[in-house]
């Protein structure tokens, strides 16, 4: 049995979310109302209109997310990550990059832990989805650590990272010495992970050098 559970009466919300998390191999169990809650489940998954129709009495170790059908699926993957790793304090969201010609990995961070990884084959969805991930945590430190592999490649995303419109400007670039990234397997996960989602993984779990704005223009 899975520790996250799902309840809203939304229909479409709920076949939206539910087909989703299949599809990013998320265990989940859907319960028919509040009363199904059982020991077993840490985090539910729930609206504010659901709360508040049914006015349940939810127990102090369920940690809850509110979602609402004007979130984007991804945004709410994220979110679900988080709660999964019952990571609540942090001050960094870390962003690592595996660049490629044809195919990316991306590792998502919350200080030193772990929560998501994920490939892109455009640079434009890959743009789009750090777009997104910043406005998730927008109170927090923003940092992008690109690997620096490839040279050319690598100049060309930070090019494109470094134009990125957002209304915040606290975001620090490091380079990764990526050596030995292609073969790394260091995740739990790794077995359901691409090479360039371990890639990334240990892209963010090395240092990397700061980038100063000289290095930017």
């Amino acid at each position: 049995m899975s520790e996250l559970c799902i309840y809203t009466n939304k229909a479409r919300l709920f076949y939206k979310l539910t087909k989703k998390f299949k599809e990013e191999s998320i265990n989940f169990n859907a319960i028919d109302s509040f009363e199904q809650i059982n020991p077993k489940f840490r985090v539910l998954i729930t609206t504010e209109e659901d709360l508040e129709q049914y006015n349940p009495i939810i127990p102090n170790h369920i940690t809850m997310l509110k979602i609402n059908s004007g979130q984007s699926l991804d945004e709410i993957v994220l979110l679900t990550k988080q709660k999964l790793k019952f990571i609540n304090n942090f001050n960094d969201l870390i962003i690592a990059i595996d660049p490629g010609s044809k195919t990316s990995g991306i590792a998502i961070f919350l200080d030193g832990g772990f929560i998501y990884s994920r490939d892109f084959y455009n640079i434009n969805h890959l743009l789009n989805y750090i777009q997104m991930a910043f406005s998730t945590f927008h109170q927090h430190q923003k940092n992008i650590k690109l690997g620096n592999g490839n040279p050319e490649i690598t100049r060309y995303f930070l090019n494109q990272l470094y134009n990125i419109q957002i209304p915040e400007n606290n975001i620090q670039y490091f380079l990764v010495d990526e050596f030995g990234s292609s073969n790394y397997k260091g995740n739990g996960e790794s077995s359901f992970l691409s090479k360039h989602e371990n890639a990334a993984i240990l892209i963010g779990r090395r240092k990397g050098v700061l980038l100063t704005s000289k290095h930017l223009k």
